[in-house]
């Protein structure tokens, strides 16, 4: 995969993975924040506006399954008073 604009080309996603866990395993984040900045972010972005985006492919039953969790968290349902 290549981004023009940033000028970085990633072949291999599975070596991205293993590199960015360096920042859990150095205690910059937790496994917690890791999984939501590589798994839960981009599901919430892709299904926000189409919520069959994963609809047919291999993760599609996770996504389903961790935005299920999310709706169900407090933090998601608590209602914001001002």
């Amino acid at each position: 995969m290549q981004f023009p604009r940033a000028g970085i080309a990633v072949p291999d996603f599975a070596d991205v993975i293993p590199e960015a866990f360096e920042m859990v395993e150095r205690g910059f984040v937790t496994e917690h924040d890791f999984r939501e900045f590589t798994f839960t972010n981009a599901a919430m972005l892709h299904t926000r506006n189409n919520p069959g985006f994963f609809k047919g492919t291999v993760v599609e039953q996770a996504v389903a399954d961790e935005l299920a969790l999310e709706k169900a968290s407090p933090a998601a349902t608590a209602e914001t008073t001002y």
